[in-house]
């Protein structure tokens, strides 16, 4: 929890008292949860990559439509306005969004699919979701080098130690 944090001495725990780390921690018990569910599904599902697609496929119908019932842009569908030119940098009867919203799906589905195979692949469940998470240091390679963003100086030590982390699991673990 030091995502507030741009200098190790700014550090104070009022920082983390507010309503942000309420949804951290929701959102980390959402981890939790639709790990083990994955876990859980993987195991009764035939082993092989076919099923975990199918498994993968049916999760992602049920969170697109759960998205579009929770947000209400099935009514906004009907008007026209579901993209956002800001976001998109188009307008939503253009349908040039698709250009990049299209292979970003493809690639979320993929990645999910790997991970649901991966679950029937192995027992160690622990290593996996660990393993998951080195997105983590991507992400703060990608923002420091690509997006020039600040609070480096914590960051970078912070995301090589999940690395180290990682590598500790893999060859002791």
């Amino acid at each position: 929890m030091i995502s507030p944090l741009r200098r190790v001495r700014e550090f104070s725990v009022g920082h983390y008292i507010n309503r942000g780390a309420f949804w951290l921690l929701l959102g980390a018990l959402g981890t939790v949860a639709y790990t083990l569910s994955d876990n859980v599904a993987a195991s009764m599902i035939p082993a092989g990559p076919v099923s975990a697609a199918r498994y993968g496929y049916l999760f992602f119908t049920g969170a697109a439509a759960t998205y579009l019932l929770l947000t209400g842009l099935v009514g906004d569908s009907r008007r026209g306005s579901r993209a956002d030119p800001a976001v998109s940098g188009t307008t939503a009867g253009s349908g040039s969004w698709c250009r990049v919203a299209l292979p970003l799906a493809l690639a979320n589905y993929s990645a999910y699919w790997l991970v649901l195979w991966a679950y029937q692949l192995t027992d160690k469940l622990g290593y996996l979701v660990g393993f998951r998470q080195f997105g983590i240091v991507l992400g703060v390679i990608v923002g420091a080098g690509l997006f020039k963003e600040g609070g480096n100086r914590i960051r970078i030590p912070a995301a090589c130690m999940i690395f180290v982390g990682l590598v500790v699991v893999k060859l002791w673990g």
